[in-house]
Order: structure tokens, then sequence, then C-alpha cells
């Protein structure tokens, strides 16, 4: 609980992966992946319960001996195409005795629970309604555009962008998907996590930002991990 607000941490976990097969159970140094999500959340003295929603049973298996409680999905929201506002409102109309929502994607590994905790502090100093986790971009957006069938670049920059430096263009970031933080009130009336108004960014270092969807971002996020940067 943070002031009078009861706070629920879900991490969503879906069983299969196309691009990484079981991604959400491969051994990150030592333990399945999800096990760093369920370890944040259980970490943050506001936290005060934690569910892992899932279709597969031996995720279940393995969040509840890491001490999460599971929530089992129907096969209607277990298909390719469920979105996670849909898994949230499902699960939020059964879970009624919470305030706020903290969503932990499985696939962010390096969030820590001082991470949740900061991201907490912020959504209760700002009297949010919701808090999302953003890095730094790696480049500018003023230096991404389509390429031609051919690969011709012929209007791929403006004039005005060919002479700037990048420190030049200004900081942008992105979002990391590690943490969103948000009303349950409003967040059963909407179809996104993300707020148009009384939303605020939670600022997170690059490198505990890796979001892991290929081998390439888990091989660099076990780097990070066993590096202990």
């Amino acid at each position: 609980m943070i002031g009078s607000n009861k706070v629920l941490s879900v991490i969503p976990a879906r069983g299969g992966s196309k691009r990484l097969p079981g991604k959400n159970i491969l051994q990150l140094n030592g333990a399945p992946l999800i096990v760093y999500s369920i370890q944040a959340a259980l970490g943050c003295h506001f936290v005060d319960k934690v569910v892992v929603s899932t279709n597969s049973y031996e995720i279940a298996k393995i969040a509840i001996d890491a001490g999460a409680e599971v929530d089992m999905r129907s096969e209607e929201l277990s298909t390719d195409n469920t979105t996670t506002i849909d898994v949230l409102k499902d699960l939020l109309t059964r879970q009624n005795s919470y305030d706020i929502c903290v969503t932990l994607q499985p696939t962010s590994p390096l969030r820590t629970a001082d991470d949740v905790t900061k991201s907490l502090e912020l959504f209760d100093k700002m009297n949010a309604d919701a808090v999302i986790s953003v890095s730094k971009a790696e480049h500018p957006p003023q230096w991404i555009n389509t390429i031609g069938r051919n690969g011709e670049m012929d209007s791929f920059f403006s004039e005005e962008i060919k002479t700037k430096r990048s420190q030049d263009l200004g900081d942008y970031f992105r979002l990391n998907g590690a943490i969103f933080c948000n009303s349950i009130k409003r967040l059963l009336n909407s179809n996104s996590p993300i707020f148009n108004s009384n939303c605020y960014a939670y600022v997170m270092p690059l490198k505990r930002s890796v979001d892991i969807d290929t081998k390439d971002d888990f091989e660099l996020a076990e780097y990070y991990m066993t590096k202990n940067l």
C-alpha cells in the first residue's frame, strides 16, 4: 500500500513465443526469466499482492515456487492476438479490492525492486493516473525513415537535419516496457495503459531497459547481469 491505495502487481506471462520459444522460462543467469520480475515486485514494500497471469502450468508452478500467486487465463485470452490490456481488464474485475495496478513484463529482467518502488513514489507524489517507464532513445528519431524499394535514400533526411549533430537534436525517450503503474479505475475504462493526461515518465538507464524479444536481446541481458553493470 502507498498512501491509502492498495497495490496489485500483475505479471502477464503467456506460454509460447514465436521469436524466442519458451522465453518466459528460459534460464537466465541460473533462474527462469520470469523469476526476476516476480522478485522485483515482491521486493517493493508498497506492493500488496503479486499475481502472474498465464495459460501455462509450467509457468504457474515456477511462479508459485517464486512466491507469486497465479491467475490461469481462459483460452480466449491465450491467443497470439490477445493484448495485455485485455488480460488486465479481465483479471482486475476479479481482483477488485485494489487501487493501483503495477504491470511488469517478464521480458524486462534487469528492472529492479527499487525501480518499482520509485515508480510508485512518483505516482503518489504527482497524484498520477499513470507512471510509465522509459529510457533515453539511443538515436534521435530524425535519423529514422523508410528506404526505397531498391534501398535508395533520396529523401531520408530533410535538408535541416543533414547539417545537425545528434547532440543538437535534443533528448528523446522511448518506452522500455518494464513498468506500467496505473490507476485501476481509469485503466478499466481505457484501451491502453498509456493515458493521454496525468501520465508521467519514470526514466530508467539503458542498461536496465533491455526488453527480451530475440536471442540477441537475451544475450545482452545476460551480459549485463553477469557483469553486474
